[in-house]
C-alpha cells in the first residue's frame, strides 16, 4: 500500500474514532492486519466464548487460526447454536 493510502487510512481511522468516543465508545487503528489480529486476540479474556459468525473478513485475516491457539476458550458457530435452540426447544425450555 502506497504512503498516501496509508496516511488516508489513518485520518478516516482517527475521524472514526472520535465519533465513537462522543458515543462512550472505544475504537483503535491497527494499520496491518497482523497488528489487527494482535489488538483483537489481546482483548479476549480467558474463558470467554466466541463466537464465528459468518464474517469473512476474520476468515481472510487469518483470525480463526488465533483464536484456536488460546487456552481455556470455547467457540460458537451458527450450526452450534441452531443445534442449542432446537435441544432447548424439544426439551421445553423455549416457547
Amino acid at each position: 500500500m502506497d504512503t498516501h493510502q496509508m496516511l488516508w487510512n489513518e485520518k478516516v481511522a482517527k475521524d472514526i474514532i472520535k465519533h465513537l468516543e462522543k458515543r462512550r465508545m472505544e475504537g483503535t487503528y491497527a494499520p496491518t492486519i497482523a497488528q489487527a489480529r494482535k489488538e483483537i486476540v489481546a482483548m479476549i479474556p480467558e474463558g470467554a466464548t466466541v463466537f464465528q459468525c459468518g464474517s469473512m473478513t476474520t476468515v481472510d485475516m487469518g483470525f480463526w487460526e488465533d483464536i484456536a491457539s488460546l487456552q481455556e476458550l470455547s467457540t460458537l458457530t451458527r450450526m452450534s447454536l441452531e443445534f442449542h435452540r432446537k435441544r432447548a426447544w424439544h426439551a421445553g425450555a423455549m416457547e
